[in-house]
């Protein structure tokens, strides 16, 4: 029988840890791996998360589809006040989940992402409770030794850091197969002879490229060069591409990188964060196509 979850995540939380313990990866590529862990969770057969949550000044994270990027994956974003140096999530997070404590009798399990000092009364009082408590925290880095102990330690203490190494080499691992596997293809495809390489195929189809780069080659005429990838992708390609679900639109822009279409690169703000840009290249057939010249 599976246990009937409340997920409540401290975003900023979260993220400033993923940039203290791994330097080179994008507020993205973070927010990647923070949705990347709650599927997992999710796809345990032992729980059903009836209830999760995400707090966080969401226009602090303005630069990346933050917001809708968890409500596709069915977690609420809640908002919280900031001011310079101090976040207000941990009091918004605790007495939310307090109030859950108190009045949803059938929620189980509480899962916290976020591992403040600030939490010690909050999981104090759901251990009184006679509720399951798990804590997703960076050990070494900001989980608190304190909250660790009082949460249950290692049982019921998830270090996020094994978690991100362990997603890489599941990720890297993955990649080798469809290597391998996309060899195999190419080769049964040579002997037969009759398709083209894989490398020309997209399967989606290449209507949804054609307009892709179209519209790529209006918003770069509009902004004047690089174009940035979070905001292209919610403010353009979400509305012209209802039809496809977030992972579908993504997989065009993977295509096009892979295709040498546009190329995407890393940038650094004036405000202390990294966001993705890309940048078109004119010489490729496909953009000459969509240009009138080839």
């Amino acid at each position: 029988m599976k246990t009937k979850c409340a997920l409540f995540i401290d975003f900023d939380n979260f993220i400033l840890s993923m940039k203290d313990a791994f330097k080179e990866k994008t507020d993205e590529e973070c927010l990647n791996i923070l949705l990347k862990i709650i599927t997992n969770m999710r796809e345990k057969e032992s729980n059903m998360l009836i209830l999760s949550r995400a707090y966080a000044d969401w226009e602090t994270w303005s630069h990346i589809p933050a917001q809708s990027s968890l409500m596709l994956i069915n977690v609420e974003p809640r908002f919280v006040l900031d001011k310079p140096g101090k976040s207000s999530a941990d009091i918004k997070l605790s007495l939310e989940a307090l109030e859950i404590l108190l009045t949803r009798d059938e929620i189980e399990k509480f899962i916290i992402i976020g591992g403040d000092r600030d939490y010690i009364p909050m999981v104090s009082r759901i251990k009184e409770g006679i509720k399951e408590i798990e804590v997703y925290g960076f050990k070494n880095i900001s989980l608190s030794g304190d909250l660790a102990a009082i949460a249950g330690g290692d049982d019921n203490v998830k270090n996020v850091v094994e978690m991100v190494e362990e997603i890489a080499k599941a990720s890297e691992s993955k990649k080798v197969e469809e290597k391998v596997e996309e060899k195999g293809k190419e080769k049964t495809k040579k002997a037969e002879e009759k398709t083209p390489p894989p490398s020309e195929k997209f399967y989606l189809g290449t209507d949804y490229l054609s307009r892709a780069i179209k519209q790529i080659l209006d918003v770069e005429k509009k902004y004047k060069g690089e174009i940035w990838l979070s905001p292209f992708l919610k403010k353009h390609m979400n509305p012209e591409f209802e039809t496809l679900n977030d992972e579908q639109r993504k997989e065009i822009i993977t295509h096009l990188k892979a295709k040498d279409v546009i190329k995407i690169s890393k940038a650094d703000s004036n405000w202390g964060y990294s966001y993705s840009v890309f940048t078109v290249n004119h010489d490729h057939d496909l953009v000459k196509k969509a240009e009138g010249k080839s």
